[in-house]
């Protein structure tokens, strides 16, 4: 596999999780307002983290 390829590979997964990280960061933004205030707080509990990312560690 030529390095060039290899490296296009490599950095096509990282580029989504940055793609994906920037996104979120820009919804969650006050000036776009996608997420009311009641919204962001209610998604920023311990609850919430436990229910959906817990259960991604357990597989």
């Amino acid at each position: 596999m030529e390095l060039k390829q290899l490296f296009v590979t490599a950095l096509i997964p990282v580029l989504k999780v940055l793609s994906i990280t920037a996104l979120g960061s820009y919804l969650a933004l006050d000036r776009v307002n996608i997420l009311g205030e009641v919204t962001r707080k209610n998604l920023n509990t311990v609850k919430t983290i436990h229910c959906f990312f817990i259960q991604s560690l357990v597989l």
